[in-house]
């Protein structure tokens, strides 16, 4: 389970840093770039809440959504059982990453998607860590990933 919560918190220091980086396997505009060169994402880490667009829902891009939703998919695959945690947590943090990854969002509707998924990262690592009682972490992430509609069309 150490190596599992080690590999955990490694891809989320590399996807904390990696989202700072131009992306080579999509294009970016220059203002994106410079958005995630000057992001401090540490200070975002520390929670800044996701907000509506002045009462509307902020568009996301479809890789994104999709993402969303294989991670519901996978928590509402989850047998419920303590050793199986250790799988989905890993499972989550690959669809946590792709995210991160495909990331073309720029502007105000790009902040608010980090400061949704920065407090998403903190509870898949909970779970990673998780050695009883895991479904009531994998019940809190999949109540989390449900308000992503909230804020995201």
């Amino acid at each position: 389970m150490n190596i599992r919560w080690i590999s955990l918190a490694a891809a989320v220091c590399l996807l904390t840093a990696s989202c700072g980086q131009e992306k080579k396997e999509h294009e970016h505009t220059e203002e994106h770039a410079e958005e995630h060169a000057t992001h401090d994402h540490g200070a975002e880490m520390s929670a800044t809440k996701v907000q509506l667009n002045n009462g509307q829902k902020w568009q996301a891009n479809i890789e994104t959504t999709d993402g969303i939703k294989r991670m519901q998919s996978l928590c509402a695959g989850y047998s419920g059982q303590d050793p199986d945690a250790a799988d989905l947590a890993a499972d989550l943090q690959t669809a946590f990453q792709e995210i991160f990854d495909k990331c073309t969002m720029t502007g105000a509707a790009h902040d608010q998607l980090h400061n949704y998924l920065l407090p998403l990262g903190t509870h898949l690592k909970d779970l990673a860590a998780c050695t009883t009682g895991c479904q009531e972490h994998v019940v809190h992430i999949q109540e989390y990933l449900g308000s992503y509609g909230q804020y995201f069309e």
